[in-house]
């Protein structure tokens, strides 16, 4: 007589948590049945393209703090008024303000990279490469108006 192996329990009656025991250790790196990837999934790696990605978004945001405290010392305003009362308050609440935002949101962007927005083929993921666009976009023109208050 062969005995039952299986749990009595099925593991995948319950979806794939966010932040699970093996984030960054577990061995999924993409959906395994064609049923998730309409409706989105969690993954235990995201992959070395969505790490470079934030990891150069994070580099973005430092410099984008860097020259923009440059560019209020050479005369500029900050535009971003809730940004501006932070500047009052002073540059290390600034800038662990807009860090702390900064990381938090790109967590949860990497956390729900796989998930759909508004169409399966439009995922979170390409929010990401939407976002380093207009930051490097951005700290080209900051360089520029710093080239300009320089001269």
């Amino acid at each position: 007589m062969k005995t039952e192996r299986r749990a009595r329990t099925d593991r995948r009656a319950k979806p794939t948590p966010a932040i699970g025991p093996f984030w960054f250790r577990g061995r999924r790196g993409r959906a395994r049945r064609q049923t998730d990837f309409p409706r989105g999934y969690y993954v235990d790696h995201p992959g070395s393209r969505a790490l470079a990605a934030v990891t150069i978004l994070l580099i973005f945001e430092i410099l984008d703090g860097v020259f923009t405290l440059r560019l209020m010392e050479q005369g500029a305003n900050e535009v971003n008024p809730f940004m501006a009362s932070l500047l009052s308050m002073g540059t290390a609440v600034f800038a662990c303000v807009k860090y702390g935002i900064a990381v938090a949101a790109l967590v949860i962007l990497l956390i729900h990279k796989n998930y759909v927005i508004f169409h399966p083929l439009l995922r979170v993921k390409w929010l990401l490469v939407f976002l380093l666009f207009t930051h490097a976009t951005l700290i080209g023109y900051e360089i520029m108006l710093l080239a300009g208050y320089s001269r």
